[in-house]
């Protein structure tokens, strides 16, 4: 069975987000971006995007 993570798209570079389940946000590695999960709903706007700092 997949998964929802596996059809969820950065909504700027359309590439694959990463989970990450303890700071409760969806990671893209590539722009260094994360987008809040809010009452388990993923934020995906590009305006709901918000810098991360020191990831990898």
């Amino acid at each position: 069975m997949e998964k929802l993570i596996d059809f969820l798209a950065d909504p700027v570079d359309r590439g694959p987000l990463v989970l990450q389940r303890d700071k409760e946000r969806l990671y893209n590695p590539r722009t260094r971006k994360a987008y809040p999960i809010r009452h388990g709903v993923p934020a995906l706007q590009a305006s709901d995007a918000e810098e991360a700092e020191g990831e990898s």
